[in-house]
């Protein structure tokens, strides 16, 4: 039996749940191109924080390149997402339909060891998944469009991460 998963996975969107993520994006102001940072990330893993430390560096750092850069926060995540994440597109609230298609939509993905990345692997959305103490081999998304950034127990740098971020196939 091979464990491994097949090339390309796909989840099918539809059109009412795209025309949703299209009515909040353009609500919080984003017009064109626009990249989806998800900093967030369930509980630990082996007893280790699965948040990459350096996102809001990162952040930073792509909102000085030019990058339109949108956050979907939970209703705990919020308070993260306005505070530590100044100047972004932050649209609270969405079901996971259109959570979805913003992602499916989205030019390119970052995100933590969490949901929302496999989302972006599924609807082939470009993406950079920085993990931390997550075993790569197990728990990491796949697709032909993603990439994985790891390093344990040292978490992979700004540089490292910016880097990779520009290897990925943008969409659009």
């Amino acid at each position: 039996m091979d464990a491994r998963p097949p090339a390309l996975l796909q989840l099918p969107l539809d059109e009412q749940a795209r025309a949703e993520a299209r009515q909040h994006l353009a609500a919080a102001g984003v017009d064109g191109a626009y990249t989806v940072l998800c900093p967030f990330g369930g509980g630990p893993i082996d007893g280790h924080d699965k948040h990459w430390p350096a996102f809001g560096d990162f952040a930073r750092q792509l909102q000085r390149a030019g990058h339109t850069l949108v956050l979907c926060p939970g209703p705990d995540e919020l308070t993260t997402a306005r505070s530590g994440y100044d100047g972004l597109h932050v649209i609270p609230g969405l079901g996971l339909a259109a959570y979805a298609a913003l992602i499916e939509g989205a030019r390119q993905m970052v995100s933590n060891d969490t949901g929302p990345g496999h989302i972006a692997a599924a609807v082939g959305t470009p993406l950079l998944s920085v993990l931390g103490p997550t075993p790569v081999a197990k728990w990491r998304p796949w697709g032909p469009q993603v990439r994985v950034l790891s390093g344990w127990p040292q978490w992979p740098s700004v540089d490292a991460a910016l880097k990779a971020f520009e290897t990925l196939p943008p969409r659009g």
